[in-house]
C-alpha cells in the first residue's frame, strides 16, 4: 500500500531510529519527485552533449582542420557575399577545431538563421536552421519551454533535493568502503538493483555534489536578478552623445580591425566570437578565451566603438570580484565546457547518464518495497509541471519555425537621395487582417541610423514610423487604423529623422494605392 506524504511524515516523527527516518526521508524525495528530478536529469544529460549531436546531424558544420585559419575578415566577408539582404549579428568560432565557425543572420522579417564557414578555407559551407539539439535541450533543461519565473526556480530546487538524497543517502547505504564495490549477482534482482544503485552513487558522489551546488548557484542568481542585483559585471553602451554623432550612417569598422584591437585590450587572449551592433546604441562585443581554462568566454570581454574602434570597456574574468568569477565557471562545471575538452564532456555525459540511472533504480526499487505500482499524490501533483512543459513546447517550436510576421507588399516605390536609397512600402499581413506602412533605408557606407520617421499622407493625414530592424537596410514602420485604410491611400513624403535629430526629406511623390484590400 502507497504512503501518503502525511503518512510518511507521522511515520517519520515516530520511528524511533534516526536511520529509518533518514532511509524514508530518502526513499521519499526519490520517489515523489522522480518524474520531475528525472526529466531535470535526462535532458541535462543530453544537453552536455548537445553539440557534438549537431556535429554529427548537420554536415554543414563539420570541417577538417589545416595548419592555419584565415583572418576573421575574409570569414565575415564570405558571409556578407553568401547573404547580403539579411544582418550579420555574431560570428564565433565552434565548440573544437573540427567545428566550423558560425554566423547568426536575421532576415528583415525577424527570421534568424546559422551559416556556417570554415575557417581553414574560408568558404561557406552550408545554412542550419536555429532550433537545434542544442538550442533545444538547454531551453527544455533550463526553463522546461515555460516562463522562467515558474520553472526556473523549480529546476534550480532540484539541487536542494539531490542534497538532501545524497545525505540520506550516506547515512543509511552501511559500510561506504563495502557498499562501493559489492553486486551481489545471486541474491535476486531487488538486491543486485539495490547494490548496483549504491555503487553508482558512491562513486558519482562528486559529481552529483558538484550539479547540485551549481544547480543551487543558478537559483541565487534568478534570486539575485529579481532583487536587482546581477552577479554578472553591467554592460557599457554608447552615450547619446555618440550616438548622436554618427548622424545618418553607422560605418562599418572592418572585422579584422575589431579583433586587432581587442587582442590589444586584453594580452595573451584569443577572441572567439564578435557581436556587431543590432541598434546605433550599442558596441561591438568581443568574447574570448584567455588564461584561465574553466571561466566562459563571455567572462573576458572587449566592447569598441563601431566606428573608430575605440575601447568602450574591458571586462577580465580576473578583476570582476568573487562573486563574477563565480557566475563565470558555473556554466563550464555544470555542462563539462572546461578548456573545450571533448573528453571532459564524455565524463560529464557518463556520469550524467549515472544520475538519471540513480532516479529509475531508486524508484523501482521502491516500487517493490511499497508493493504498488500507482503512482503517488507528490508524483501526480508535479505532472501538471510536465504537461506545462508539452504544452509551452509546442509553442516554443512554433516560434522557432514561423517566427515572423510575413508582409506582403500592396505597393511600393524607391527613391535615390545622395547615398541614401529608400523603399515605401504599403504591405497587408495576413495574420491579422492588418496594414502597415514601411520605410527601408540603405546606406552605401554602412548601417543606417535613423531613429524616426514621418509620411505624410493624403486627405492631410501623418503616421509616425519607428525603427524595428537594423541591418543592410533599417526599416521603421506603423500599423494603419482603420480610418487610414478606408479609402485610396496616398503617400506623399517621407520625413527621415537621423541619429543626431536632423531631418531628411523626400518630397517626391511616393504612391497611390487602393487601401481596400482583404
Amino acid at each position: 500500500m502507497s504512503l501518503t506524504p502525511e503518512q510518511i511524515a507521522g511515520k517519520i516523527r515516530n520511528e524511533k531510529s534516526p536511520k529509518q527516518k533518514l532511509f524514508l526521508l530518502h526513499s521519499w524525495l526519490g520517489f515523489h519527485l522522480a518524474l520531475l528530478l528525472a526529466t531535470v536529469l535526462f535532458t541535462g544529460t543530453i544537453a552536455v552533449i548537445s553539440d557534438e549531436i549537431d556535429w554529427l546531424f548537420h554536415p554543414e558544420m563539420r570541417v577538417k582542420p589545416d595548419d592555419s585559419r584565415v583572418p576573421w575578415g575574409t570569414l565575415e566577408e564570405a558571409v556578407r557575399i553568401a547573404a547580403p539582404n539579411d544582418a550579420l549579428r555574431t560570428l564565433q568560432r565552434g565548440e573544437a577545431d573540427y567545428f566550423a565557425y558560425r554566423a547568426t543572420l536575421q532576415t528583415p522579417a525577424g527570421t534568424r538563421y546559422f551559416l556556417h564557414v570554415n575557417q581553414w578555407t574560408g568558404e561557406v559551407t552550408g545554412r542550419t536552421h536555429p532550433l537545434t539539439v542544442q538550442r533545444f535541450f538547454r531551453d527544455l533543461h533550463r526553463y522546461l519551454f515555460t516562463p522562467s519565473i515558474i520553472s526556473l526556480p523549480i529546476v534550480c530546487s532540484m539541487g536542494l533535493v539531490m542534497l538532501l538524497s545524497l545525505y540520506t543517502g550516506l547515512k543509511t547505504a552501511g559500510r561506504l568502503r563495502v557498499a562501493a564495490f559489492r553486486l551481489r549477482r545471486k541474491s535476486g534482482l531487488r538486491v543486485f538493483l539495490g547494490d548496483f544503485h549504491k555503487v553508482i552513487a558512491i562513486w558519482s558522489l562528486w559529481f552529483l555534489v558538484l550539479i547540485a551546488v551549481t544547480g543551487l548557484w543558478y537559483l541565487a542568481e534568478f534570486g539575485g536578478a529579481i532583487a536587482g542585483k546581477r552577479f554578472e559585471p553591467s554592460r557599457t553602451g554608447l552615450a547619446a552623445e555618440r550616438v548622436e554623432a554618427f548622424g545618418a550612417v553607422i560605418p562599418r569598422i572592418p572585422t579584422d580591425e575589431i579583433v586587432r584591437r581587442a587582442e590589444a585590450a586584453i594580452p595573451d587572449w584569443v577572441p572567439s566570437a564578435i557581436f556587431y551592433p543590432s541598434s546605433p546604441g550599442r558596441p561591438i562585443m568581443v568574447w574570448g578565451r584567455w588564461v584561465d581554462p574553466i571561466v566562459r568566454d563571455r567572462a573576458n570581454r572587449v566592447s569598441l566603438d563601431p566606428v573608430d574602434g575605440s575601447v568602450v570597456q574591458v571586462s577580465r574574468s580576473t578583476e570582476n570580484g568573487v562573486v563574477a568569477y563565480l557566475n563565470d565557471i558555473a556554466d563550464p562545471l555544470h555542462f563539462g565546457e572546461l578548456g573545450q575538452s571533448l573528453t571532459i564532456k564524455i565524463l560529464w555525459f557518463v556520469f550524467g547518464l549515472g544520475l538519471c540511472t540513480l532516479s529509475f533504480t531508486g524508484v523501482w526499487l521502491s516500487f517493490k518495497r511499497l508493493k504498488k505500482i500507482s503512482l503517488s499524490t507528490a508524483q501526480l501533483s508535479t505532472t501538471p509541471i510536465l504537461l506545462a512543459a508539452i504544452v509551452f513546447g509546442y509553442s516554443y517550436v512554433q516560434r522557432y519555425l514561423d517566427p515572423g510576421t510575413h508582409h506582403q507588399a500592396l505597393a511600393e516605390s524607391l527613391q535615390v537621395s545622395g547615398d541614401l536609397t529608400v523603399r515605401a512600402v504599403h504591405s497587408y499581413v495576413a495574420e491579422d487582417d492588418s496594414q502597415w506602412i514601411r520605410v527601408l533605408v540603405r546606406h552605401r557606407e554602412g548601417m543606417a541610423n535613423f531613429s524616426a520617421a514621418n509620411v505624410e499622407l493624403g486627405r492631410d493625414q501623418s503616421i509616425a514610423l519607428k525603427p524595428v530592424f537594423y541591418g543592410p537596410e533599417t526599416i521603421l514602420q506603423a500599423k494603419l487604423d482603420r480610418s487610414q485604410i478606408s479609402a485610396p491611400l496616398t503617400m506623399r513624403s517621407i520625413t527621415l529623422v537621423d541619429g543626431a535629430a536632423e531631418e531628411v526629406e523626400l518630397v517626391t511623390p511616393i504612391m497611390v494605392v487602393d487601401s481596400s484590400h482583404r
